[in-house]
Parts: C-alpha cells; sequence; structure tokens
C-alpha cells in the first residue's frame, strides 16, 4: 500500500499526531480520499490501497511513479518501508495467531503497530480494553462478532471496527471451515506502553 501527502503530515512540532496516523492507516484500508485539519491548516490527502482498489487520480499515479524506484522492500528509503506479509512469520496466541507486519520491535515504527491476526475457528479473545491506546480491526476474511458496551455486532470482510481508547472489546470467529483473517492497527503501540 501507498499513500501520498499533497502537503507533509507533519504537525508544528514536526510529529504526526496519533489520530492523524490512525485516520491515513484507514484511508489506505478504504481506498478514499478524505480532507483533514493538520497543524490547524486543511490539507487534502490521496490515500489509495494496492489491491482494495482506491482513487487513482493522475497526482496519485503521478508520485506512485516518481517514488517507485525508491521503494524496496524491507528497506527504508524517503520514510517509506516495505514489508510483504508472506515474509512474516506467525506466533500463537490464545485465540489463533498473530504477526507483526510494522511495530517498534518489528519494523521500526515509533506511534502504531500493525498486525495480521487470524482467529481461529470458533475462537475468541475475552472482553478487554487498552486504557490510553486505539484499535482499528479491519475483517480482511472470514466472519465474526465484535462485542461492545453497546452490544454484538456482526462483521465479515470489509468491516472496519474503530475501537476507542479504554472501551472493552472483543471480536470472535463465529465460522466452523475457517479462521478470521483480521489487519489489526493499534496506536500507541503496547510495546511503548510499558516503558
Amino acid at each position: 500500500m501507498i499513500f501520498s501527502p499533497y502537503d507533509g503530515f507533519k504537525t508544528k512540532g514536526g510529529k504526526m499526531k496519533t489520530k492523524t496516523v490512525l485516520f491515513c492507516l484507514a484511508g489506505l484500508i478504504l481506498g478514499i480520499v478524505a480532507t483533514a485539519s493538520v497543524a490547524s491548516e486543511p490539507k487534502k490527502y490521496i490515500i489509495g490501497s494496492g489491491p482494495m482498489g482506491g482513487p487513482q487520480s493522475s497526482a496519485f499515479k503521478s508520485s506512485i511513479v516518481n517514488h517507485q524506484s525508491s521503494i524496496v522492500h524491507g528497506e527504508v528509503f524517503m520514510g517509506a518501508k516495505v514489508v510483504k506479509e508472506d515474509e512474516k512469520d506467525f506466533e500463537p496466541v490464545e485465540w489463533g495467531r498473530t504477526k507483526s507486519l510494522f511495530g517498534p520491535k518489528s519494523g521500526g515504527t515509533e506511534y502504531l503497530k500493525i498486525n495480521i491476526t487470524e482467529y481461529a475457528i470458533g475462537s475468541g479473545h475475552k472482553l478487554h480494553l487498552h486504557p490510553g491506546q486505539e484499535e482499528v480491526i479491519f475483517i480482511l476474511d472470514g466472519e465474526g462478532v465484535t462485542k461492545t458496551d453497546q452490544g454484538d455486532v456482526p462483521v465479515r470482510a470489509g468491516s472496519c471496527i474503530f475501537v476507542a481508547a479504554g472501551a472493552e472489546h472483543a471480536t470472535f470467529n463465529v465460522l466452523k471451515d475457517k479462521p478470521l483473517k483480521a489487519l489489526v492497527i493499534k496506536s500507541p503501540p503496547e510495546e511503548l506502553k510499558k516503558k
């Protein structure tokens, strides 16, 4: 996935704001064109995602052509790093398995962590919360249920769930024949909270 801002993402202090990061990542997943306010100025961003589609304006295509030669899988050039999901290994977790694509330990990120998680057949995790940490769960494949304080919500491929910091939630796989696969984005990453 590649995104290209018309004007930089930096705030007056020079760092990205958490909500801006989550907004941009959600845009990457959903393939949207949006306007956001960064550093008190409205900025327009074209955000697209490879396999999912998304806006493909001439400015967006031009930015990809201009930067493709400088982006190499697994290496960082001009602030971009590309990884291949199939080159990362899953680790077992109580409800299935997960692999880290980006994070302070696995991809050099400072403000977020991105995992691919597979919830095992008929499995999920207990209601829990993340104080001080926002989470986005984008369902890639399968069907499940997300439990919130407002009740159970059915989810399937294409569903995007935002969990506010400190909100109780849980996700379960309801299928009997395949895992529920999700892209999970957390900010700040858990590793930073433990320091």
